[in-house]
């Protein structure tokens, strides 16, 4: 499985074990949109980490989330 297959599936994973707010579930479906766009991987590691970042100036995210929330981005930076 590929990198961004994996990604994917952490994001799927992510949704169905925990309680995820709706703008951050949206954040999360941009996300997957973009990952399976047919675009070149550096500007969809671009925009996926923007879309992160708005997420990250939020301070009622809860900890456990923020924390996988942290892991997409660590493996979107490996892309």
């Amino acid at each position: 499985m590929d990198s961004i297959a994996l990604i994917l599936s952490y994001i799927d994973d992510l949704n169905e074990e925990m309680e995820v707010p709706k703008n951050i579930n949206n954040k999360l479906q941009n996300i997957k949109n973009i990952l399976k766009s047919d675009v070149d991987v550096s500007i969809k590691k671009s925009k996926c980490l923007n879309e992160l970042d708005d997420l990250h100036e939020n301070h009622n995210i809860d900890p456990n989330l923020r924390c996988q929330l942290w892991d997409i981005v660590s493996s979107l930076e490996q892309l």
